[in-house]
């Protein structure tokens, strides 16, 4: 009890500190009332000549017994355009007796594998699963109502990323590995892991003259809504959050089998450290491959288009933003296999010195 009392006040403490800087923050996610709606009448006008849709639709959407109408642009763009059809369910927002805007099911389908997600964790993990999802919900918090806000008010990106990503690997590990000598090794291993991230992707930069506003396409929608961030920190920004997972997950590894080992056999520091690289070479081979492979999914569009294409490999790599997801994979990658080496020596010094009888720093945790 006493531990669900601690993280009790914890939750309570960065929701407050994250509230405090949400609703001072000018930059806000509207959350608003929705109702369930089905379209019951459409009305296109539409070139049907053209690749994609592109033209306007009146669209009638029946709410809680009333009928509503509005307006829906098609710009011919499938990041953007939602084109809507008779019988399909809707969310729509409104305010007074007019309609604010309306978005199609799939935000329901999107928060119903949400709340799959958190169940499959529980039912899988059972205690420990609740861990985690108190974890991810610490993590999101931190996110969304303290690092984004921040981050739009001028702070620096890179450096607020780098303190946030501090703080959320203090709390997970804390908060699934326990408040103890391991989750205390494995948040120092993952921090090391995800600066030097940071350090090999800004180097990375230098190195190539890559302009890092070209990394995605929301940059310079960024820039130009007159957001002036600076590029180069919202890179290694980036970097830091996208590798931190993977970084964090070979860093628990690494701290719990060691802290195990020396539990059972009390096995000196340079024994432990040995111990370490050799469990470390173990996952090496598929952790390398999460971030290649995550990034691989996210360009398979683009490199399938430069293949149609036949375009020459020197001139794929050329293009900005291929160049940068190429930069984010291999620096997090480089970071991610550091991360070994890192956790397996501060489990070393710290298990070494400070696991005698198993006293831990809390007195609660695994």
């Amino acid at each position: 009890m006493k531990e669900w009392k601690f993280h009790a006040l914890l939750l309570f403490t960065i929701f407050l500190l994250g509230g405090v800087v949400y609703s001072t923050s000018p930059y806000h996610i509207r959350l608003e009332r929705l109702h369930l709606g089905k379209v019951v009448r459409t009305s296109d006008n539409i070139d049907y000549d053209a690749p994609t849709k592109v033209g306007f639709q009146d669209v009638w959407v029946k709410v809680n017994g009333k009928i509503y109408r509005f307006g829906n642009l098609l710009r011919g763009n499938w990041l953007l355009d939602e084109y809507f059809s008779k019988g399909e369910t809707v969310l729509v927002a409104l305010r007074g007796n007019e309609i604010e805007y309306v978005v199609s099911k799939k935000v329901l389908v999107v928060g119903l594998y949400a709340l799959l997600f958190a169940l499959t964790i529980i039912a899988v993990a059972g205690k420990k699963g609740f861990r985690v999802v108190l974890a991810l919900v610490y993590t999101f918090t931190i996110i969304f109502l303290i690092l984004y806000p921040l981050i739009l008010r001028g702070w620096n990106p890179a450096l607020l990323s780098l303190v946030t990503l501090f703080a959320i690997s203090a709390l997970t590990m804390g908060t699934v590995a326990g408040f103890n000598e391991k989750g205390l090794a494995a948040t120092l291993g993952s921090f090391l892991g995800i600066l030097s991230a940071g350090l090999l992707g800004l180097i990375g930069l230098e190195l190539s003259g890559l302009n890092p506003g070209g990394f995605t396409e929301f940059s310079e929608m960024l820039f130009f809504s007159g957001h002036f961030l600076d590029m180069k920190a919202l890179f290694i920004g980036t970097l830091i959050m996208s590798s931190s997972g993977a970084i964090m997950d070979v860093s628990i590894d690494i701290a719990s089998g060691l802290y195990e080992v020396h539990k059972k056999a009390k096995i000196t520091g340079e024994e432990l450290f040995k111990s370490g690289m050799n469990i470390g070479r173990d996952i090496i081979g598929t952790m390398a491959n999460t971030l290649i492979l995550v990034y691989a999914g996210e360009m398979t569009a683009g490199i399938l288009f430069f293949m149609a294409k036949n375009a020459p490999l020197a001139v794929i790599l050329d293009y900005n933003f291929i160049a940068a997801e190429a930069l984010l994979a291999l620096s997090g990658s480089i970071a991610l296999a550091l991360t070994i080496p890192f956790t397996a020596f501060v489990c070393s010094k710290l298990y070494g010195v400070s696991l005698k009888g198993d006293k831990t720093l809390i007195t609660f945790g695994n």
